[in-house]
């Protein structure tokens, strides 16, 4: 039997998973992740859906909506499916470009079409950039994309799993943007190995002789960094995974084998700008805290 951790909040270096285990939690993830593409330019994207206060969204790099502004977009269900017009009633990104996150408020209909979607539980808002941790990297790379029809090009999932910059380790210089407090987030991310990856089948993608190479991260933008995580059951008292988003990935710094993310609070700040009625739900989310967090022993 595999050793439990005490507590759900544990540093997921310290679980012992079965293969059960495993493939239960890395399915987590890819389940709320969803790849979109302009029609116009046939350029996608990856998406995190999110359900808050009762609206439905997909959660997505601000650049990507900002170049398909006033173009049609798809939402593409699986990877043998045909994507679908996104029935949207709204679309936005945030003014400033640094903060690189932008929203599709999607209709019901259209939503429950998708499910499942990240609840209040699967999101943690206070992260510490002082924190070296695993984290899951979720989305679509354009390197994997398949033809399931002769006009109908998608993106098969990559799911890796590798370990947060701390922010005294954080790149500086050369940036359009500079690296900012309570905003950025980095991942390590070496395209020019082969490493152990995650396909939408849950099953790892493997070459004839070995590990696949790590794909080039094109078209993974707007995807999850995700805490490997559990919550235990009210009535069961079994853990259970629930991965918490921790932000979006917005780029990738080849030269310096980083992906670059915007942490899941400043895209709340948006959709709480766009939806005040949202304003409640987003401090309760601002609130929790891991409970090792707000341990004083």
């Amino acid at each position: 039997m595999s050793k439990r951790p005490d507590r759900p909040d544990q540093a997921p270096e310290t679980f012992i998973l079965t293969d059960e285990d495993r493939v239960a939690l890395f399915h987590h993830p890819p389940g709320r992740t969803r790849e979109i593409v302009d029609v116009e330019t046939q350029k996608h994207a990856s998406a995190v859906k999110v359900c808050i206060g009762g609206r439905y969204f997909l959660a997505t790099a601000g650049h990507f909506l900002r170049d398909a502004r006033g173009h049609e977009l798809e939402v593409v269900r699986r990877v043998d499916e045909s994507p679908f017009p996104a029935n949207y009633v709204n679309v936005c990104w945030h003014e400033d470009d640094s903060i690189d996150v932008g929203l599709v408020e999607l209709c019901p209909g259209d939503a429950a079409a998708i499910e499942p979607f990240v609840d209040d539980r699967g999101i943690l808002a206070n992260w510490d950039q002082n924190r070296e941790q695993n984290v899951l990297v979720v989305g679509f790379s354009q390197d994997t994309h398949v033809k399931v029809a002769p006009s109908v090009v998608v993106g098969a999932m990559v799911t890796f799993v590798n370990t947060t910059v701390m922010r005294s380790d954080w790149p500086a210089g050369h940036f359009e943007h500079e690296p900012t407090d309570g905003v950025d987030l980095f991942v390590g991310y070496d395209d020019e190995t082969n490493q152990q990856m995650m396909g939408s089948g849950m099953e790892p993608i493997r070459a004839a002789t070995g590990p696949q190479q790590t794909p080039n991260p094109m078209g993974m933008s707007g995807g999850g960094i995700w805490l490997p995580n559990y919550h235990r059951h009210p009535s069961s008292g079994l853990l259970q995974p629930n991965a918490q988003l921790l932000g979006l990935q917005v780029s990738f710094l080849p030269d310096r084998k980083l992906l670059r993310g915007v942490q899941i609070d400043c895209w709340l700040s948006l959709a709480e700008r766009e939806y005040p009625d949202l304003a409640a739900d987003v401090a309760r989310l601002r609130a929790r805290r891991l409970p090792g967090d707000t341990d004083s022993s």
